[in-house]
């Protein structure tokens, strides 16, 4: 859960030693308690609350890619304008006419 949250997410039935979670909250500090059942016998009590940080990058790495899509989006459409407005010169050009 999300610290000073009430809201837990749970996992069950998870055989591995780890546990990839996605759409976290970037810059968010998570509560995380485990608890085990050995072939299917009673569950372990609730381990100690561990605390993990998830970093922010994801943030600045969103930014960074908003910013690559619109600086390539406006010489795309300069380029399209152009091929438009001059399509004869360019039909011209790739397609010369035979003498």
């Amino acid at each position: 859960k999300v610290q000073n949250s009430l809201d837990w997410m749970m996992f069950s039935e998870v055989a591995q030693n780890s546990l990839r979670m996605y759409n976290v909250e970037p810059g968010a500090t998570y509560e995380v308690q485990v608890r085990c059942s050995l072939d299917h016998s009673s569950w372990s009590d609730w381990s100690k609350a561990t605390f993990v940080e998830v970093h922010g990058y994801f943030r600045n790495q969103r930014l960074v890619w908003t910013l690559v899509f619109v600086f390539s989006l406006i010489p795309f459409l300069a380029v399209i304008c152009i091929l438009i407005l001059k399509r004869k010169l360019v039909k011209q050009w790739i397609l010369p006419p035979i003498p």
